[in-house]
């Protein structure tokens, strides 16, 4: 299929979603991987809720991958079942998950360093971070200030390793060009203006479905 066919079929499928999509039609699965992560996470200090839940939810989010996509990055958005909507109000109800500590505070009007991220990369914050945490140990700085650097590491390597993930899905689904542009942002920084919106678009994504607040005021700016 040609470039032209792909975007032709993409604006159709937008058009689609923008007219006739169920207004209840949601990320059921955003709900339920947060719970299950915060089962596992409970009893830690929160930069290490949010890293390791990150890397719980990450690990097991749902990658689709269509023919005609020009940039990886999809969800399961569907009406939920009857027993996924009771499943879902019990949680609302016990969990309260917009306070949940594994998910980012992301209030008002806001949006990300995108020239930084695109400058540096997935690997570069890793790096830096890790540097950080190395550098703080051998100071022998207090408990709480490396807690906080080894969760941000876990964050970082938790969504390096969504991409990784995204990667093979789009491989195994025989989009090897897509999956070319995914392991490339994943190893470093984007070289390319593809790879580069790639990597926008998922971090994004893991932002604003998985590990946001539900902003929705968030954008690319």
């Amino acid at each position: 299929m040609t470039m032209q066919k792909k975007a032709r079929r993409m604006r159709e499928e937008t058009l689609e979603m923008l007219r006739n999509k169920p207004v209840n039609s949601t990320l059921t699965e955003r709900w339920f991987l947060l719970e299950e992560a915060w089962e596992q996470v409970r009893d830690l200090p929160q930069p290490l809720q949010e890293g390791q839940g990150l890397t719980y939810i990450l690990e097991r989010a749902s990658l689709p991958v269509s023919e005609h996509d020009l940039l990886l990055g999809r969800f399961i958005d569907k009406v939920p079942t009857e027993e996924e909507e009771a499943r879902f109000q019990q949680i609302w109800k016990d969990q309260k998950p917009l306070s949940n500590p594994i998910t980012m505070v992301n209030a008002s009007h806001i949006t990300l360093d995108w020239e930084h991220v695109i400058g540096h990369g997935i690997t570069g914050y890793i790096q830096r971070a890790e540097q950080k945490l190395d550098s703080e140990r051998a100071a022998g700085a207090p408990e709480k200030e490396l807690i906080f650097l080894e969760g941000m590491v876990l964050t970082y390597r938790a969504c390096q390793r969504y991409i990784e993930r995204y990667a093979q899905a789009a491989r195994e689904a025989g989009q090897s060009e897509l999956a070319d542009v995914c392991d490339a942002v994943a190893a470093g920084a984007p070289g390319t203006f593809r790879q580069a919106l790639q990597l926008m678009l998922l971090v994004l994504n893991i932002y604003y479905l998985y590990a946001g607040n539900l902003n929705s005021t968030l954008s690319y700016g």
